[in-house]
């Protein structure tokens, strides 16, 4: 058995006949069998929570709202880019908060306020 389990796996949304979104933790291994190559598909249930959790890049924020760190495990295929790239941004140069100029002050004061706490 050449892969992990489906514990260990991926978090893939699948979609059932009703359009329902089903997350499933999905793991791929690869064996051979009497000289054939098998590739063995492994998928358990996993929580919205887990689905929501693995297309999520975290981010942390100094109080003039640039980003100081990545939180590790975004994948770069995630959002097609490494999300390492986003250190030393504002976050407004990649999140629209709104056209207005007012935009970036409410966000650095709500910043301010969330440090102060």
């Amino acid at each position: 058995r050449g892969g992990t389990g489906p514990l260990d796996g991926a978090v893939l949304t699948m979609v059932d006949l009703k359009g329902r979104a089903l997350p499933m933790r999905v793991s791929v291994s690869t064996r051979e069998d009497l000289g054939d190559r098998l590739h063995v598909v492994e998928a358990s249930w996993a929580s919205y929570e887990e689905g929501v959790s693995a297309r999520r890049i975290q981010l942390k924020l100094n109080e003039h709202g640039t980003v100081t760190s990545v939180i590790p495990g975004t994948p770069c295929s995630l959002f097609g880019f490494d999300p390492e790239e986003l250190t030393g941004l504002p976050i407004w140069s990649f999140l629209d908060l709104g056209t207005e100029e007012t935009s970036v002050s409410r966000t650095t004061d709500s910043l301010k306020k969330s440090f102060a706490t």
